[in-house]
């Protein structure tokens, strides 16, 4: 993994400031692309992702480091919105999400479910 961040410059330089991976509690990971990326949607919604400035630009970087996406496949995404059920079976009532394809429980409700077993 480390070598895939080596590979390519602007993720090597966030995830490995100094050559080496963060020190939890020490390093600060800053992601200014990210924040940039943020604001955008902020401002202009999901036009940004699919239609926007972002596209060409991930497509460009695709390009240079042998990806596969393009700015095309952005604009065939099509957003799905569904409402989560309700899960009683906690202390508190739960809103889950079953993954359509498989009609698994996404792993956030497992990770709830040990958690407050544990008390936590």
């Amino acid at each position: 993994m480390m070598g895939d961040f080596v590979r390519f410059r602007v993720p090597a330089r966030i995830f490995l400031p100094k050559g080496f991976p963060p020190v939890s509690g020490v390093d600060r990971v800053m992601q200014a692309d990210l924040g940039q990326v943020l604001r955008m949607i902020a401002r202009q919604g999901g036009r940004a992702l699919y239609q926007g400035e972002l596209p060409h630009t991930v497509e460009a970087d695709m390009k240079k480091n042998g990806g596969l996406l393009r700015a095309e496949d952005f604009g065939c995404y099509e957003v799905v919105e569904e409402s989560p059920s309700l899960d009683s079976g906690f202390a508190k009532p739960l809103g889950i999400m079953v993954d359509p394809t498989t009609n698994r429980i996404r792993t956030g409700v497992n990770v709830f479910r040990i958690s407050e077993a544990r008390g936590i």
